[in-house]
């Protein structure tokens, strides 16, 4: 909430001063919090603003991200054509400015498309492509996030052994970034896989794991509405 509050005060100082770059970037940010908080109607109204802006100022690097935010709406909402669409529109105009920046979150994005439409050939390949760019600019997050996709990817196909080496790199990945969250959904799927191979031992210390974190995360809500 205060973030939003912080963008909509920005946003009537940048239209009084006419700063019509900034305007724009007011409109993404706010587009984006929206979309985090699942706030689709006015997420889709300001990222559609920002996209206007950006167009109009002719800001190809802006474009690029407004279409990935776009991309990412569409995929929560379900609507994965127009997602594609989006994504594909960063990626080329990605291209036309000669970067490779974030390149590879927009590729996991795709793997994620494609996984939630059972295409898993496409998913794998794009996952694939995310992970080697990933690598090589040294991008943890995103790394993360794929090593967590291929484990769901390979899992769906009856892959387990295969999935729980992906599981186990993003798990040392997430312990890391201290992201306590992520950390707790890939301990849930590290137990899962083992439980379907029969490895019942190893399976209970990940979901004793899995509920230690799940209380910490409990008692810092609670903590945090006192």
């Amino acid at each position: 909430k205060k973030a939003v509050v912080y963008y909509l005060e920005a946003l009537k100082m940048y239209e009084k001063m006419g700063e019509t770059s900034q305007i724009g970037k007011c409109y993404s940010g706010l587009g984006t919090l929206y979309r985090k908080n699942r706030k689709f109607e006015d997420a889709r109204e300001y990222l559609k603003k920002a996209l206007e802006v950006f167009e109009r100022k002719k800001n190809k690097a802006s474009l690029a991200k407004a279409n990935n935010e776009l991309g990412l709406l569409h995929f929560d909402l379900q609507d994965y054509p127009a997602a594609l669409k989006y994504y594909e529109t960063s990626l080329k105009l990605k291209a036309e400015l000669g970067t490779t920046q974030n390149i590879q979150a927009t590729y996991n994005n795709l793997g994620q498309l494609y996984y939630h439409q059972d295409n898993y050939a496409k998913a794998q390949h794009f996952y694939n492509k995310s992970l080697k760019m990933a690598s090589e600019v040294k991008d943890t997050s995103t790394l993360a996030f794929v090593h967590n996709n291929l484990g769901h990817l390979l899992s769906k196909q009856k892959k387990d052994a295969q999935a729980i080496k992906h599981y186990e790199i993003g798990l040392g990945l997430f312990n890391k970034l201290s992201n306590e969250n992520l950390r707790k959904k890939i301990l849930e799927n590290l137990s899962s896989a083992h439980a379907r191979l029969g490895n019942y031992e190893t399976a209970f210390k990940y979901r004793k794991q899995y509920s230690q974190v799940q209380d910490s995360l409990d008692d810092s809500f609670r903590r945090a509405m006192e």
